[in-house]
């Protein structure tokens, strides 16, 4: 069924996602799922002429506190300023650059995952009762 009033919109990655509401700001990187959203997010993709002169994962960490910093509120219920987003001046370093630290952070990633993951498995194991 469709939803009333509006038609159903379908993102395809690479893209960040852009919370509006709540944590405000927070980037997300989407690689190459298809999704939908509700009001609460924006989408940036890149555009193609600065494919080859950006790094998604790269602009993340690199004006990630910048994002939490342009709020129109910073209360419980921040509030994402799109307009103030759209004021900024980005410096991007040469390609080859962002690509090296883009590297670096899906390698620590990764990693991350697999701490994660054996955290859980030792959490599921001390919680079992020994006999």
């Amino acid at each position: 069924a469709k939803p009333k009033g509006r038609d159903l919109k379908i993102f395809k990655g690479p893209c960040i996602l852009v919370s509006r509401k709540g944590y405000a700001g927070t980037m997300k990187l989407i690689d190459d799922d298809i999704f939908t959203l509700n009001d609460d997010a924006y989408v940036l993709k890149v555009k193609n002429k600065w494919k080859d002169k950006l790094n998604i994962r790269w602009f993340i960490f690199q004006y990630q506190d910048l994002f939490y910093n342009i709020l129109t509120s910073k209360s419980d219920n921040a509030t994402f300023n799109k307009t103030y987003a759209q004021k900024q001046i980005i410096k991007l370093p040469k390609i080859e650059e962002q690509n090296k630290i883009a590297d670096q952070l899906y390698k620590l990633d990764k990693f991350l995952k697999k701490v994660n993951n054996v955290e859980h498995k030792l959490n599921k194991l001390l919680e079992c009762k020994i006999v």
